[in-house]
């Protein structure tokens, strides 16, 4: 049971990959498809949803937050 937990976690953290290698588990037949496809459902959402909390909540903390566009001007004033 440690094992679905230890996929939600690091799907939290980085998903794609986590997602991969429980899915190679799940193929070898080490986890259940079930509960290791609810683990990375879970996981994967709720860091969805903190990072947008995060991102509009505190757009100032996040690392390189001034360079990610948040001066560039609208598409319709570039032209």
């Amino acid at each position: 049971m440690w094992s679905y937990l230890i996929i939600f976690l690091m799907v939290f953290i980085e998903g794609p990959v986590v997602t991969l290698i429980a899915g190679a588990m799940v193929g070898a037949g080490i986890l259940r498809l079930d509960l290791a496809y609810a683990a990375r459902a879970i996981g994967n959402f709720l860091a969805d949803q903190f990072w947008y909390w995060l991102g509009c909540r505190r757009p100032s903390r996040l690392p390189l937050s001034h360079s990610l566009g948040a001066q560039t001007p609208p598409a319709d004033r570039r032209v």
